[in-house]
């Protein structure tokens, strides 16, 4: 049994996979962004060769000055909405990844816009959008990148038979075949890249899913192991001050569970507490966190839950274990395997972790002396009681 008022410290969690992924997509905006900047000074050096060595079929100053102010622009933005907070909770990845392909779209059309400034294939600014289609590949999921390859050969040759109409010299439609062919092949090869990293990164998600899976379940009954149930409880208690909602936490364990464990052996011991496990999946809602607490005891945290709502839910859990048939439970003193459970509730009954955990507690050990097989609320009457350790 667990004493009244002893609440262990819960280690720092592991790192989860999801923030991981958050982390590398995070990363990849800022490194568009850097990318960007680049950018920026190379079509400012550019502008500067051209001042000084003018050529007819360049662009002029002030259209190599319209893309840079439309790049700086686009940073700018794409900064913002970078240090955004997600608007839910969870569409972080998903909010960041879209903005990943948004940027690389936006760089798509300011590239277009270079390159037909610059005299589409007449000269090499069109190489540039091979680099695109390569940092495609490795950012996006292959399907976009394809579909922006595609984009980039459907504007070279717009912008080729929008100047030169649709007769086109043999050299001229030679040079524009090489070139499409060569957004191919680009597209292909950072394919064939990047596929090998995309398995290695994904290889390395799942191993630190499994092992953050390993280090906050109990591996008998599958449900979390108690350092995460405190980390889980920590967070409930801050998102429900924050959002000023409450919530019910419940704690119960097999009432004469040493007798047994004595009289049926630890090994059907522990396939009990496996088929609680299971049990508990079957009456509580998904987003209800289910713990076991330690040998024999499990707690329950019902986020958005009041004591009514949690009782309704303590009197299912223990009536459908009442029902259940447990091998060796006649030998139990009652018949059959039974719990018994406390309730306590957020702020009502504390605005701690301490404190909510303690009274649940409190309030169990109470049902275990009125005769066991029950559930009990806490009120503050409970603490006049004089509890003995069962």
């Amino acid at each position: 049994m667990t004493m009244i008022g002893e609440m262990p410290v819960a280690p720092d969690e592991p790192l989860d996979p999801g923030k991981l992924a958050e982390l590398q997509i995070r990363d990849k905006n800022r490194w568009l962004v850097h990318l960007r900047w680049i950018l920026c000074g190379i079509i400012a050096l550019l502008w500067g060769v051209l001042a000084i060595f003018p050529q007819a079929d360049f662009p002029r100053a002030h259209q190599l000055l319209l893309v840079v102010a439309l790049l700086i622009t686009g940073n700018l933005m794409f900064l913002w909405w970078l240090r955004r907070p997600a608007s839910i909770a969870g569409n972080t990845y998903r909010r960041l990844y879209q903005l990943v392909s948004l940027q690389l779209d936006f760089d798509l059309a300011v590239l277009a816009i270079v390159v037909y400034l610059t005299g589409h294939i007449r000269n090499p600014f069109w190489v540039l959008l091979i680099f695109h289609i390569v940092v495609s590949v490795f950012f996006l999921v292959y399907e976009k990148a394809l579909r922006n390859t595609l984009a980039a050969i459907f504007l070279v040759t717009s912008f080729v038979l929008l100047s030169d109409g649709l007769v086109l010299s043999q050299a001229r439609l030679t040079r524009l075949i090489l070139i499409n062919l060569t957004f191919l092949l680009a597209f292909f090869l950072a394919f064939g890249t990047a596929r090998h990293a995309f398995r290695k990164e994904k290889l390395f998600q799942d191993l630190l899913e499994k092992t953050r899976e390993l280090s906050v379940t109990d591996g008998l009954t599958g449900l979390f192991n108690q350092t995460h149930f405190f980390h889980l409880l920590s967070q409930q208690i801050e998102e429900s001050r924050s959002r000023a909602r409450s919530f019910s936490l419940l704690i119960f364990d097999v009432d004469n569970f040493k007798n047994y464990n004595d009289r049926n052996g630890h090994i059907r011991g522990s396939l009990a507490l496996q088929r609680m496990g299971k049990i508990m999946k079957g009456v509580f809602r998904k987003s209800d966190i289910l713990a076991k607490y330690g040998g024999d005891e499990f707690v329950v945290i019902l986020p958005g839950t009041d004591k009514v709502g949690a009782y309704l839910a303590a009197e299912r859990l223990r009536e459908r274990v009442e029902k259940e048939t447990f091998a060796g439970g006649e030998f139990q003193p009652q018949g059959r395997v039974t719990v018994s459970l406390g309730i306590s509730s957020f702020p009502e009954h504390g605005d701690t972790e301490d404190i909510v955990l303690d009274r649940a507690d409190r309030a169990m050990y109470v049902s275990k002396e009125t005769g066991r097989n029950r559930t009990t609320i806490y009120t503050t009457e409970l603490e006049n009681l004089d509890l003995e350790d069962y």
